[in-house]
C-alpha cells in the first residue's frame, strides 16, 4: 500500500475534524466529487519518477517531492509558498510539543484510534462518507486502521491537539468570558508567535527548481 495514499487519507480525515462526521461538507455528490479530485492528483503523484527527490528541508528534516505535493493536493493549491507554509508550521509545532517534554504514547494512539472507529460505527452519517474514502482509494477498513503510517500520522495529530491544549487552559484560565471560538483564535496567535520565532533559528531550504 503506498504511503502517499495514507498521507492524503489521513489529512483529509483531519481536516475534516477528527472523526468526518464533524465535516462541513454537506452533500455527498460535492464530497465524492473532491475526493475523486484528489484521488487523480494523488495517482499522479505516485507516477513521478521523482518524488523521492528532496524539495524542502526544515532544519535536519527533509521532505520529498512527494510529500510537498501530496500536502499541496490536500489544501487544493499548487502555490509553493502556501505548501511550505502549512509543512514548516506542523513541523515546528511538532518540534516546540518535544521541547516542552511532551509525549504520546503507543496506547494513547490506540486508544484515540479505537474512539474514531467507534464514532464512525455509530453514526451513519460518518459511517457514510468514511466509506467513500475507503472505496475511492482502495482501502478496506482493516487496511486502513492497521496501517503504520495511519498509526503514525495520528500520533503526530496527538502531539499537537496536546500542545495547543497547554495555551487552551492558559487562555481558559485568564479570560472566564471568552468564548472557546475566541480561544482557539488565541492559542493559534500564541502558536503562530512562536513558530515565527522559532523559523529565526532554523535553517528553512526551498529547492522549488525540482517542482514541476
Amino acid at each position: 500500500m503506498k504511503n502517499v495514499k495514507f498521507i492524503i487519507t489521513v489529512l483529509c480525515l483531519l481536516v475534516l475534524g477528527v472523526a468526518v462526521g464533524a465535516s462541513k461538507i454537506d452533500s455527498l455528490d460535492i464530497f465524492k466529487k473532491e475526493l475523486k479530485e484528489i484521488g487523480t492528483k494523488v495517482k499522479d503523484i505516485e507516477q513521478d519518477k521523482t518524488s523521492r527527490d528532496v524539495v524542502l528541508e526544515i532544519g535536519d528534516e527533509a521532505i520529498t517531492l512527494q510529500r510537498f505535493k501530496t500536502v499541496g493536493a490536500m489544501l487544493k493549491t499548487e502555490d509553493k509558498n502556501k505548501i511550505t507554509d502549512f509543512i514548516v508550521k506542523h513541523v515546528l509545532i511538532k518540534k516546540l510539543a518535544r521541547e516542552k517534554g511532551i509525549i504520546v504514547s503507543d496506547n494513547e494512539v490506540k486508544e484515540y484510534i479505537q474512539q474514531i472507529r467507534t464514532f464512525i460505527d455509530n453514526n451513519d452519517k460518518a459511517k457514510e462518507k468514511f466509506n467513500v474514502f475507503l472505496e475511492s482509494f482502495g482501502f478496506t477498513e482493516e487496511e486502513f486502521w492497521s496501517s503504520d503510517k495511519t498509526f503514525e500520522i495520528y500520533k503526530s495529530a496527538l502531539l499537537e491537539g496536546k500542545y495547543r491544549k497547554i495555551f487552551r487552559e492558559e487562555f481558559r484560565n485568564k479570560y472566564k468570558d471568552k468564548t472557546s471560538g475566541e480561544i482557539e483564535r488565541l492559542v493559534d496567535k500564541r502558536i503562530d508567535e512562536l513558530i515565527k520565532h522559532e523559523k529565526e533559528k532554523i535553517k528553512v531550504k526551498m529547492y522549488f527548481d525540482k517542482i514541476k
